[in-house]
């Protein structure tokens, strides 16, 4: 049996794949199986994974209609035969001696998950495949370590699944919501959460090559939900952990993004089919989910008094301003 599992999602993904692939193919630790799943490629993806697998038998490809990225990494999870798990996006490249140290990592450390450095950009830098000898320290994932990394907002650990190497069980137990864009920001912080400890590796060994035509680069309505059903999914689970402090944070960034998408649905700022309508029934929805997370979080919000303040003056401006003529709103009966 290999001891890690490496899942690549490909879709239309051939201008890069190549790279993607042999970098994997040039690791010095070399106990894998690498799992490429077709997510229903319209290019010559699918072809080229295919070529890949005759040449190596570690490489195991599947075939399987396009249901999105989160449904891809689920399938190949179920698949899976090794204890950890790597997960690498199609278009990026790895350091020859990352799978090598992450390992290294988890294993000298007695850790559950491996994270190391990387490089965000469009073209891979010059000195990317220099040596650098391997060091580490180890992390232990309590209220004040993840309040950190999300708060820095040049620390990714908190929101992608790559570069990182993660004990299949925590995996297996988190996985991701088919059909959702942000999925990685919804279960990323529950892997790090679940950790008895984790090790971070020194060395950047991951280049992610940044796209500006990518999946969660491009926004819509539909997407712009999901990045708030994403930070709802956050709120839920530090609220049963209790990790208040964490909460409010993330209470602040909902809803600042609520009061944004509101305010560009209101002008119009979105390309919708029958635009009006669409909008319309957007802001509705806005209306309902926000409100429900108030509700449901008040209690240990900071700033309750704000957040319904901000509220009641978006969705009902005029209403506001006649109670504020009349002198008849006051903030402590509200909240």
């Amino acid at each position: 049996m290999p001891k890690i599992s490496i899942i690549i999602p490909v879709y239309n993904g051939e201008s890069y794949l190549h790279q993607c692939i042999d970098s994997i193919l040039s690791q010095t630790f070399t106990d894998f199986e690498v799992l490429l799943v077709d997510d229903g490629s319209t290019d010559n993806s699918g072809e080229i994974c295919d070529e890949y697998s005759q040449k190596d038998n570690r490489i195991i490809v599947f075939h399987k209609r396009n249901e999105g990225q989160a449904s891809a990494r689920n399938y190949a999870i179920e698949y899976s035969r090794a204890e950890w798990i790597c997960f690498i996006d199609s278009d990026d490249v790895i350091h020859p001696r990352m799978i090598e140290y992450l390992f290294a990592a988890v294993s000298n450390d007695k850790t559950d998950i491996a994270i190391c450095d990387c490089y965000y950009a469009q073209q891979i830098p010059a000195d990317f495949l220099r040596f650098t000898p391997y060091s580490s320290s180890i992390i232990f994932p309590n209220e004040k370590y993840l309040t950190t990394i999300y708060l820095d907002k040049d620390r990714f650990e908190y929101w992608v699944v790559w570069a990182k190497l993660v004990k299949k069980d925590i995996v297996v137990n988190n996985l991701f919501e088919s059909g959702r864009v942000f999925e990685d920001n919804a279960i990323v912080f529950k892997w790090l959460s679940s950790a008895n400890a984790i090790s971070l590796v020194n060395q950047k060994l991951y280049f992610y090559r940044s796209n500006s035509t990518g999946t969660t680069s491009t926004r819509t309505i539909a997407k712009e939900f999901d990045y708030l059903w994403a930070m709802e999914e956050q709120l839920s689970y530090y609220l049963d952990k209790t990790y208040f402090d964490l909460l409010n944070h993330i209470a602040n960034e909902y809803f600042y993004w609520v009061s944004y998408l509101y305010k560009r649905l209101s002008d119009n700022q979105y390309n919708c089919h029958y635009i009006h309508k669409a909008n319309k029934k957007a802001k509705r929805t806005i209306r309902k989910k926000s409100w429900k997370i108030y509700n449901k979080y008040k209690e240990h919000l900071v700033k309750r008094q704000s957040y319904h303040i901000e509220l009641l003056s978006l969705f009902y401006p005029n209403a506001m301003s006649v109670l504020v003529k009349l002198k008849t709103y006051k903030i402590d009966t509200l909240v």
